[in-house]
């Protein structure tokens, strides 16, 4: 997924090093006030890895990426993307909106712990019946996966909703192939979303990924 970056016009971007001193101004000053080291480090990371993928999209120099008021990356004009972190690694994507209208992405690192009532919180029946069946090695990878693709689509309906977002249960998964490609469905209200979320494991994190394109049909 990662390595496919401008094959299909998308471009990502991976941070794990921290350098303050390459962050925009004006996107330092969304966080000055944050007392939180490692706040301000996995924001810092997130820009960076922003401003990669903007490079590689051709912006020279890269604009600031800011923040909207639900806390969501505002893209510079005629762009779409999502970034996500972890404690020690970001990454980003970005598209023009010429050819994605929404793009959504997560990262849950390996060694995290998982909370023992995960699976009753997020998963449907069955979700949780696909979870059972499998070998006992390989359930918890699957709930990461399972939790990260969640994330990865709160991230790409955002933008396209003005109803109350989704929650966990409100989203059916489907494995089409195990450890990389998922089917998704998201009753919203009348609306009915249907899609599929790229997966992968790389720097010891799960990532789901989410691109709608802007010349096919998500939602019915």
């Amino acid at each position: 997924m990662l390595n496919k970056s401008t094959d299909n016009g998308i471009y990502w971007g991976v941070c794990k090093d921290v350098s303050p001193a390459e962050i925009h101004p004006a996107e330092r000053a969304l966080i000055e006030s944050s007392q939180s080291h490692s706040y301000r480090n996995n924001f810092y990371r997130g820009r960076l890895a922003a401003k990669q993928a903007l490079c590689l999209a051709g912006l020279k120099p890269t604009p600031p990426v800011l923040r909207g008021l639900s806390g969501e990356p505002l893209w510079p004009e005629n762009f779409t993307g999502s970034i996500s972190h972890s404690n020690y690694l970001a990454i980003a994507a970005t598209a023009l909106k010429q050819n994605y209208i929404s793009i959504g992405i997560d990262c849950e690192p390996l060694n995290r712990p998982i909370r023992s009532d995960l699976a009753e919180r997020i998963l449907l029946p069955s979700e949780r019946k696909a979870l059972h069946d499998l070998p006992e090695h390989n359930k918890e990878l699957c709930l990461r996966f399972f939790f990260s693709a969640k994330e990865s689509t709160y991230k790409v309906l955002a933008p396209l909703l003005s109803t109350p977002m989704p929650g966990f249960k409100d989203v059916e998964l489907k494995w089409l192939e195990p450890w990389t490609k998922l089917s998704a469905r998201v009753a919203i209200g009348e609306k009915i979303f249907e899609y599929k979320i790229d997966c992968e494991i790389r720097y010891e994190h799960t990532i789901t990924a989410i691109f709608f394109a802007a010349d096919q049909q998500y939602c019915w």
